[in-house]
């Protein structure tokens, strides 16, 4: 079971980077995306009217927008995913553990009891302290 967790952490670690990754192409693209619209917004409006959407760069910039986009939204929900199940994986190593650890302790208290009845245990007393109530320091 550690050996799942350690290669899953390994593969959401993985995950994570190539989600930054695709985070930081996709604000590339948009941050390229919207310079080129904004020098054509700065031509002329007669520059504007002659020119052609398929001259400009506006086609590539967005196809290259929309593969990062798609590109960071599958890396987005493979890291959740790997993350998810990570966090699953450990938790139920916990529980195994900490259940693991009940059945030794009520292993143990039932070895230590084994040579004493019920009736026995339930009639064990409290045995006073012989140095109370005398008064002696």
């Amino acid at each position: 079971m550690e050996e799942k967790i350690k290669k899953l952490d390994e593969a959401t670690t993985a995950s994570q980077l190539a989600m930054l990754d695709a985070e930081s192409k996709l604000a590339a693209a948009s941050d390229a995306l919207e310079a080129a619209k904004s020098k054509l917004k700065q031509l002329s409006p007669e520059a504007q009217q002659n020119i052609e959407f398929n001259d400009t760069e506006l086609p590539d910039l967005i196809s290259a927008k929309m593969l990062a986009e798609s590109e960071c939204e599958n890396a987005r929900k493979r890291y959740e995913t790997n993350e998810k199940y990570l966090m699953m994986f450990r938790e139920k190593l916990s529980k195994s553990s900490w259940s693991d650890n009940t059945v030794e302790w009520r292993k143990g208290l039932q070895a230590k009891t084994a040579f004493y009845s019920y009736s026995e245990i339930l009639c064990v007393q409290a045995v006073p302290d012989a140095g109370a109530n005398t008064g002696l320091l």
